[in-house]
């Protein structure tokens, strides 16, 4: 029975392991393959996010449009609104002219006195029947006049409910631009985050393809695993990174959640101390951070393995030192100072396992910090690594 179970248990291992094989260590080699298909996937990131700048600005100049012409129509509609009130005033003086006109000629009409001379003083009439035929055309001017008048008001009120009108629509439109230029604010803000995501991922396919050049000048192939196969680099021991100094604050986690990355360490020579790779390797790095802090980062082959070594607060770089140079723990890099964030003279050096910007597991600095943290938690630590004094603020005199 013991053996049945034993028979299957290694059966159903044996099923994962071929349906889910175990990560080895070669899958973690770098290869220029494996750089070329970061640099394509960085690339079609970048594509995708120009790709969305512009479609944000296409929203943009729509919607300015459509503002644009909204303050065409309101000038407009303003324009009209000057034109009815003109024309209601003009109809008012009309409807008074007419009003006046038709009281006089009522006035004529109520004239009864029969004397042939009233008759011809009044109407300039020869005889009775001239005079009717007069006040019936009276009475049609009259009638007119009323009729006149009638329209003249309807056409007043007309353009009074047209004002309404407008009133309402210039409200509309005032809501409508309001919201519309909220909106070119947001889209605005949209684009602002998306040009500086764009580049952040340009600078990180210009690392990469920088990579990709050295090593192909190096004489790497597609599928040379780098340090191994080509780009061969002995590193040597690690050392520590300066001649005289003493640890001042660890590799550690907070119990507020605070994760300091490296170690600071400082000296009594302050600004004179020089700083030194704590390896062999190569340059990759010589930049402020985003507090502008002078730092150098530098990429290892240690025993097989990647490593990349951080170098901040630096008072100044050492003359001709640049990017892709190849340094031994022996050049020094850069002077100890106190530059960006930083509340005293020291160094702060870090080195983990990967090749930042570079390995996928290390490939943005989002990635590298949460990578630094799980190593941290697994036991990893900077001071394990960098061969310095115990504890702290013990001094060292040689490297």
């Amino acid at each position: 029975m013991k053996r049945k179970l034993f028979i299957t248990f290694l059966a159903f291992v044996l099923t994962l392991l071929i349906c889910f094989p175990l990560k080895t260590n070669a899958d973690e080699k770098l290869t220029l393959r494996k750089l070329q298909a970061n640099y394509d996937a960085e690339k079609s990131k970048f594509d995708d996010n120009q790709k969305q700048i512009n479609l944000t600005q296409s929203e943009i100049n729509a919607k300015r449009n459509r503002i644009t012409r909204l303050k065409n129509e309101m000038a407009a509609i303003s324009k009209e609104v000057e034109t009815l009130n003109a024309e209601i005033e003009e109809y008012k003086v009309n409807i008074k002219g007419k009003i006046i006109q038709s009281k006089n000629l009522i006035e004529q009409l109520q004239v009864t006195e029969k004397s042939d001379m009233y008759y011809d003083y009044i109407y300039n009439a020869d005889s009775v029947s001239d005079m009717v035929y007069r006040s019936a055309v009276i009475k049609e001017i009259v009638d007119y006049n009323d009729k006149v008048v009638s329209t003249l008001n309807t056409m007043i009120e007309d353009n009074k409910k047209r004002e309404e009108e407008i009133a309402k629509r210039k409200v509309e439109i005032d809501k409508l631009d309001s919201e519309l230029n909220q909106q070119v604010v947001s889209l605005g803000e949209e684009k602002a985050k998306l040009t500086v995501g764009g580049v952040s991922i340009a600078k990180q396919m210009q690392n990469i393809e920088s990579k990709i050049k050295y090593y192909k000048s190096r004489g790497c192939k597609l599928d040379d695993v780098i340090g191994v196969d080509c780009d061969k680099a002995s590193s040597g021991p690690v050392r520590r990174p300066t001649q005289q100094g003493y640890v001042t604050q660890n590799n550690i986690l907070y119990s507020d959640g605070y994760f300091h990355r490296g170690l600071d360490i400082g000296s009594k020579r302050g600004k004179n101390e020089k700083i030194y790779p704590v390896a062999d390797g190569t340059i990759q790095g010589v930049e402020y951070d985003l507090y502008g802090a002078l730092m150098v980062r530098i990429d290892h082959i240690i025993n097989g393995k990647h490593y990349t070594s951080l170098y901040a607060h630096m008072s100044r770089f050492a003359p001709n030192i640049y990017k892709g140079k190849k340094v031994t723990s022996n050049d020094y890099i850069g002077y100890m100072g106190n530059t960006g964030k930083s509340t005293g003279i020291h160094l702060h050096v870090e080195m983990y396992d990967c090749w930042l910007y570079s390995d996928s597991k290390c490939l943005k600095w989002s990635k590298y910090t949460s990578y630094a943290l799980q190593r941290y938690r697994s036991g990893y630590n900077v001071r394990k690594m960098i061969p310095v004094t115990s504890g702290l603020y013990n001094t060292w005199y040689t490297r």
